[in-house]
């Protein structure tokens, strides 16, 4: 089999890979000695003996304009980064990953058309296939590893055991959505890309990786390391803080796939230049990297081969973070070539905007102002715009606009926003203080007045006959608010007790202790969830908690919904011990 292109053709994603602009290529300010400085700056709260620090490349044309350490590598033994100190780069490993498969791709091994299931075949069969290509561009609709970790027992600093993490994987009944509808990040298809390598090569991941990536890249200082025990030289430890200083945080882990490079920042820069040499990969392999994938509705989705493919102040940026106990960003800028690499040891960073702050430095000649939320013509447009909806508005009832108040919860946000009546004008709450009159423009629509866009808001019945509400404004996704009682019980007894769902495989515990509510997990792990509404509860990794009651009223389940893991119901049992000893 041959490897698949996406839409566009491989010779033009291959100039758009390799060449710069011509007009752009050296448009960088002339006084490097100042950006340095200027560099030097952004890190100076860094740039000291007692924390520890990120590793910096500015990379043009393959060159380093700049590189450096800042910080410590090594808090114990007193050794400071410096560019050849190793990191974990998180996430940022992915591209990494599909740079493996799309190789295997090109050798006829395999194809990215190809069903998962056709190399792991105990993940379930869910009827639509799940594509190797669907994994690599995160349309596949598979939850996501982390969080179904966490619900299993799976604390930060236990070590996560590969077969334990596929075992997990072929438990699941559902996916989040149908393979291809929509791009949500997984760790999950990463995982299994590193598990279809190895069954495909009929070699450790490790080992592919070096003898086909690594080494003749000249990466000699980066490896796929499975699990925490390997010994590797020149790394640097990974740190958390606590009152007072810091405390050591290593990565666990024995997944490969979707994490677990170590590299430095220059063995990334030979791997930078391959976009442009194409050594490793070739032409049609360079060109797949950093093709976007596409969703069935022929929607762009701004994600290809391990790596974001978007713009930033104008310029098309190619780009990838990784988020471990250590933390990485890496930026290429095609038209530039030029890079920015900036790899951390410890979560009190953030490479991301540290990255984005040295690349505006050098490219401030040729980046562009990010456009204004509002342009000129369109604020002069509000006007007409709102007596526009005023002349077409549909006359409707004070009771029928009643029947419309009430308090929303918004799914992405969880946030409970009001609509209400105010005389005989129906109002929407956009925030703490600030409403906007709803001009009915039918019998369920209206248009929402004192906003910079046309923002249409439709009611509509939900599901089990719950009243929802749709906005939605030109060129982007609507936002989806289901209705909610606002009440929240100060009685938090009804909600206690042990849940289980086989999706999971371990029983959570449910207690409450001074008026708050608490998850318990395996192994004494638990998470505070916050009050929304009437049985409706929010935490930062599981997102929406809502339980659910029989005809009497009592609580026989949950259901958590995040961005990851959505819809996944946990029924309430009786046990006859404490899970969590």
């Amino acid at each position: 089999m041959t490897l698949m292109l996406g839409k566009l053709s491989s010779a033009a994603l291959f100039l758009f890979a390799l060449m710069p602009a011509m007009s752009q290529t050296n448009s960088l300010p002339a006084s490097s000695q100042t950006i340095q400085q200027q560099v030097d700056k952004i890190f100076a709260s860094l740039d000291k003996r007692d924390s520890p620090g990120c590793a910096l490349a500015v990379l043009k044309h393959g060159t380093a304009l700049y590189k450096r350490g800042y910080g410590m590598a090594d808090l114990e033994h007193g050794i400071p980064i410096s560019p050849n100190t190793v990191f974990q780069i998180g996430s940022a490993s992915k591209q990494f990953t599909a740079m493996a498969v799309i190789l295997l791709a090109e050798e006829g091994k395999l194809s990215l058309e190809d069903s998962v299931r056709k190399y792991i075949p105990e993940l379930p069969d869910y009827g639509p296939p799940i594509t190797l290509r669907h994994l690599m561009y995160h349309t596949s609709g598979l939850r996501n590893l982390f969080v179904l970790r966490q619900l299993a027992g799976w604390r930060w600093g236990d070590v996560v055991d590969r077969n334990n993490d596929l075992d997990l994987i072929s438990r699941q009944r559902a996916p989040n959505f149908k393979p291809g509808d929509e791009h949500a990040y997984t760790n999950t298809g990463y995982f299994l890309l590193g598990e279809v390598v190895q069954r495909v090569s009929h070699q450790p991941f490790p080992e592919f990786m070096k003898g086909r990536i690594f080494d003749p890249l000249g990466m000699k200082d980066t490896v796929a390391a499975e699990g925490p025990e390997p010994l590797i030289h020149n790394r640097a430890m990974a740190y958390s803080s606590v009152p007072g200083g810091f405390k050591n945080n290593l990565t666990l882990s024995e997944t490969l796939g979707d994490s677990n490079i170590y590299t430095t920042i220059e063995d990334m820069a030979r791997w930078d230049e391959n976009f442009y040499q194409a050594k490793v990969g070739g032409p049609h392999g360079i060109a797949e990297m950093i093709t976007p994938g596409l969703l069935n509705n022929g929607e762009n989705g701004r994600y290809g081969g391990g790596l974001n493919v978007t713009t930033h102040k104008g310029l098309p940026m190619i780009w990838h973070s990784g988020n471990s106990s250590y933390r990485a960003e890496y930026l290429r800028f095609p038209d530039q070539h030029f890079s920015v690499i900036c790899l951390c040891n410890s979560w009190l960073e953030d490479p991301s905007d540290l990255a984005r702050r040295v690349a505006d430095l050098y490219l401030a000649d040729v980046e562009r102002p990010e456009p204004a939320p509002v342009s000129a013509e369109l604020a002069k447009a509000i006007p007409k715009i709102e007596e526009s909806a005023r002349a077409s508005a549909v006359p409707l009832a004070a009771e029928k606009l009643q029947a419309f108040a009430g308090s929303y919860l918004i799914r992405d946000t969880l946030s409970v926003r009001r609509i209400f009546l105010d005389g005989s004008k129906l109002m929407a709450e956009r925030g703490r203080g600030i409403s906007s009159e709803l001009v009915p423009t039918g019998e369920h629509s209206f248009l929402m007045l004192g906003v910079p866009e046309r923002v249409e808001v439709t009611f509509s019945a939900g599901s089990a006959g719950t009243q929802q509400i749709a906005i939605a404004a030109p060129g982007r996704k609507p936002i989806v608010a289901d209705r909610v009682d606002p009440a929240v019980a100060a009685d938090m007894k009804p909600y206690e007790g042990n849940f289980w769902n086989s999706d999971v495989g371990e029983i959570v515990k449910i207690t409450g202790r001074e008026g708050k509510l608490w998850l318990e997990t395996k192994r004494n792990a638990e998470f505070e969830l916050q009050p929304v509404a009437a049985d409706i509860f929010k935490n930062q990794w599981f997102g929406k908690i809502t339980f659910n009651r029989d005809k009497q009223g009592s609580v026989t389940s949950f259901t958590m919904s995040n961005g990851e893991v959505r819809s996944l119901d946990l029924e309430k049992v009786i046990v006859r011990y404490d899970p969590a000893k």
